[in-house]
């Protein structure tokens, strides 16, 4: 098998009361005036102002003035919410990626779209995803940036043609066991599988090892190991109930959706 193969996819304005008082304080300091540091700044000169009664709020019903009940209304940007913004990406995402084949069929612009919401997502991981029980489970490869990245000679352009691939999957469990298979159709007939058991070693935060096994391949009653052992390091960037997205040492990124 290539090389690649056994790479596969683990790769998976304004201001609170404290701050305005240094800022006075900072101020009057600057054009020579000296306070201690618990001195309060001297109260500005209140000068008259005549106001009207409209600009306090009351209003003329025939000879009497009533008091106003208007609604102020905030000026402010709303706040949105991280959460709630996540799950519309990780939507977008999963519809972008969904029938392409875990990539494979995306043009150009669709494909930037990707990377794009990736980015994005990525900017919103939690801060120790490798700590996270999240972590562990069933997942679906749905989309790879490098297809031979999550399949080796299986995904590249003449594999897809004579293998029918009809499953990429990978199962993470506790405490640190990783297992791969990518099952197909040989020319549309010979079912087959190649699969590789690894170890996972924790290197950072967010990066992390993989440590593979010579991988497995069955078709039809035919089992059978190949090649050596094999290594891979990712980094898992973003991470939550539905999706985990990855990063390889040469930059493919990987998204991963759970069963």
């Amino acid at each position: 098998m290539d090389l690649a193969v056994r790479n596969t996819f683990i790769a998976g304005d304004t201001r609170c009361a404290g701050e305005e008082r240094s800022w006075a304080l900072s101020s009057l300091a600057n054009n020579g005036v000296s306070y201690s540091s618990w001195a309060a700044p001297p109260k500005p000169l209140m000068v008259a102002r005549r106001v009207s009664m409209s600009q306090r709020g009351f209003h003329r019903q025939g000879s009497k003035w009533s008091k106003s009940m208007a609604v102020t209304s905030s000026t402010s940007t709303p706040e949105i919410e991280t959460e709630g913004n996540a799950k519309e990406l990780v939507d977008e995402l999963l519809l972008l990626v969904d029938r392409s084949d875990r990539g494979v069929l995306l043009n150009e612009q669709d494909r930037c779209k990707v990377e794009q919401i990736i980015e994005r997502l990525e900017q919103q991981c939690i801060p120790e995803p490798l700590k996270s029980p999240l972590l562990f489970g069933e997942w679906d490869v749905v989309y790879s940036s490098n297809p031979t990245s999550t399949g080796g000679y299986y995904r590249s352009a003449l594999g897809r043609a004579l293998l029918n691939t009809k499953q990429m999957m990978q199962i993470v469990k506790e405490p640190d066991s990783v297992s791969n298979k990518v099952s197909f159709a040989a020319l549309g007939i010979f079912d087959g599988e190649v699969s590789l058991q690894g170890k996972l070693e924790v290197l950072d935060k967010n990066w992390i090892k993989i440590k593979f096994e010579s991988p497995e391949l069955k078709i039809g009653s035919f089992d059978f190991q190949y090649g050596g052992q094999s290594s891979v390091k990712i980094a898992i960037i973003y991470l939550d109930e539905r999706v985990r997205l990855g990063r390889g040492s040469r930059g493919s990124l990987f998204v991963f959706r759970r069963r």
